[in-house]
């Protein structure tokens, strides 16, 4: 990959990049903060490009990336309009920053994200947190849902995806049988969504963009939440206890 190379080796001032055959960089700039954030959304965002590089020289037309190409120039101002959703993250970390315990959901490519929301609660407050696939909440995980752990969903649609809409509809079903059982849910939801606004106790909408970029949408509300849960059980969020911005040695 000479091209690659060649465009990156400029950056060859850090141990890992001096070792790699190549590079890709993510230009989000210095994060001051150990747990990461910034820099997981621009890794998001480089790979998502490089997927489709490699797919187009392979002549893999996808129809589910030409939507998400549409809309990645404007992928900023999404993310911009998504910040807006820090006012309601804060109220929400009010009512729940006391649990001891959260489960995080999500299907599909939602999933890792659910994982990345309940690692950043954990990393940040201390909190006992957990991500599994919103089906496998029906198996041996239910045993531990109760009245005082709340459950985070991923319940994101695409309307132009069918099978996007056919996950939802089945968060949907989840989620109306968490709230019959009285559970704590806050539900992140595509914007214009009236259906689950109605059921979920608690909802907060990002935008609607296509299926392979709402990970780059859904996991800001989740780092809002982990801030101000933290901040309220009076956590340093910059420097969370024994983790490091680098092992030395292994």
């Amino acid at each position: 990959m000479p091209g690659l190379l060649a465009s990156s080796c400029w950056n060859a001032y850090t141990p890992l990049t001096k070792e790699a055959d190549a590079t890709l960089l993510t230009y989000a700039g210095e994060e001051v903060a150990i747990a990461a954030t910034k820099s997981f959304t621009t890794q998001l965002a480089v790979l998502f490009l490089l997927s489709a590089c490699i797919g187009q020289m392979r002549g893999y037309d996808n129809a589910a990336m030409r939507p998400a190409f549409k809309e990645l120039q404007r992928l900023p101002d999404h993310m911009r309009d998504t910040l807006e959703t820090d006012a309601e993250c804060r109220r929400f970390a009010e009512e729940l920053y006391r649990c001891k315990d959260f489960i995080y959901i999500g299907r599909d490519i939602d999933y890792p994200v659910a994982l990345e929301g309940a690692l950043k609660l954990k990393e940040v407050s201390y909190i006992h947190a957990e991500g599994y696939p919103t089906g496998e909440l029906k198996h041996g995980p239910t045993a531990l849902v109760n009245e005082n752990l709340p459950i985070v969903v991923l319940a994101t649609r695409d309307r132009r995806d069918a099978d996007s809409m056919l996950r939802y509809e089945k968060s949907v079903s989840n989620i109306r049988e968490f709230v019959e059982r009285e559970i704590p849910v806050l539900a992140i939801v595509t914007e214009g969504d009236k259906e689950l606004t109605r059921i979920a106790p608690g909802t907060i909408s990002v935008p609607d963009v296509p299926i392979l970029l709402q990970p780059l949408v859904e996991v800001i509300p989740l780092q809002f939440l982990a801030y101000h849960i933290a901040v309220l059980c009076g956590r340093n969020v910059d420097r969370p206890r024994h983790l490091s911005k680098s092992v030395m040695a292994e």
